[in-house]
């Protein structure tokens, strides 16, 4: 990891903002959503949830731009001082830690029913964090450049997929729209943050921005083509399976590819290719939440990349071992989403209410 000489384009922190986001939220939204509501609506939540969030974000940058600060270091300093701010940074660091061992152990599992029945699970948990620290201890340009490479062959295969199935949708499976109202919407929206999961890394990214990268412009074009990646996956899927099925399937994005095949060309198998690719995608994100907790670790504690990861691996390796069977998994991910919500939203808030408080006594 280098210092903070590398800086991002408004390109770059558009890629690792999607890949920040996409993650496990993508194969299982369906299912939560649907047994929320229970209702083909979902896709409603989705476009509503990626505004709010998308306007949370906003606000996050105006915060950073108000007090003139990098990252979430140097903004819980100067909201708390120093001694307080080391027990923030700590915490984040363990909710880090804690969303690598979920994304590993939901990526595990999801090999162990589709890809590797016979593999042991922790086996695949620990290379994949292991390789996570591998690349996040080395140059952040290294790690970026990663992310760029993988990220559109991933949404390649994704579109390939929705396209290639597309004749598998059924409309009056999304039929009746909002036959129970807006109400459901609600609940909907305040369970669709799972999506998103991942954008607190905006809080340690920023600080490799420069005035000359359009934040906002990045934020944009992120979150709404996520938004509208996952609500044209919801639709696809509920369209082609109804949403009584999909309520009762654990992956219900790989079981809907299940459902159809593509003759004369080198793979039929079209979940095996989404899979393969996905893994991807689970790699750089639990590197990126890797490359946080060092970022971190160095600048509040002076602790070196190295030693901030054999700390962190052994930490995520127990979160992913806690889970017995997929309702747990399914558990640790409402409370990690609720923690990650309160991180990209609660914190920052707290931090920007408290300086302003500050200057206009002293002034």
């Amino acid at each position: 990891m280098e210092k903070e000489t590398e800086t991002l384009t408004t390109f770059r922190l558009t890629v690792l903002m999607i890949n920040c986001m996409l993650g496990v939220g993508f194969l299982v939204i369906p299912r939560y959503l649907t047994a929320i509501l229970d209702s083909p609506d979902g896709w409603i939540s989705l476009l509503i949830s990626g505004g709010v969030i998308l306007l949370a974000v906003f606000l996050l940058l105006y915060y950073f731009k108000k007090h003139q600060v990098k990252d979430i270091v140097e903004y819980s300093e100067l909201a708390f001082g120093s001694i307080i701010s080391k027990v923030i940074c700590a915490l984040l660091v363990l909710y880090f830690s804690t969303l690598i061992g979920y994304e590993a152990v939901a990526m595990s599992e999801m090999v162990r029913f589709f890809l590797l029945e016979k593999t042991p699970q922790m086996l695949v948990i620990f290379i994949i964090i292991f390789l996570a620290a591998y690349l996040a201890i080395k140059p952040f340009s290294t790690l970026v450049r990663v992310c760029v490479f993988f990220l559109p062959f991933c949404l390649f295969v994704v579109f390939f997929i929705f396209v290639s199935g597309i004749e598998e949708v059924n409309i009056n499976n999304l039929r009746p729209i909002l036959y129970e109202g807006f109400a459901p919407l609600y609940k909907g929206f305040l369970n669709t943050t799972l999506s998103f999961l991942g954008l607190e890394s905006l809080l340690v990214l920023l600080a490799f921005t420069t005035s000359k990268t359009k934040k906002m412009r990045a934020a944009t074009i992120a979150i709404g083509s996520t938004t509208l990646l996952y609500s044209i996956s919801y639709i696809i899927v509920v369209g082609a399976l109804s949403y009584q099925e999909v309520m009762t399937l654990t992956w219900p994005t790989i079981s809907f590819i299940q459902t159809f095949s593509i003759q004369g060309i080198f793979i039929e198998r079209l979940d095996s290719l989404l899979l393969s690719t996905w893994i991807l995608q689970f790699f750089t994100l639990c590197a990126i939440n890797m490359f946080n907790c060092c970022y971190i670790m160095k600048k509040r504690f002076s602790i070196r990349p190295f030693i901030t990861c054999l700390i962190v691996v052994p930490v995520a390796f127990i979160v992913a071992y806690i889970p017995d069977d997929s309702a747990e998994i399914v558990f640790l991910s409402s409370v990690v989403n609720r923690v990650g919500l309160a991180c990209l939203v609660g914190l920052p808030l707290i931090c920007f209410l408290v300086v302003s408080i500050k200057k206009k006594v002293s002034s």
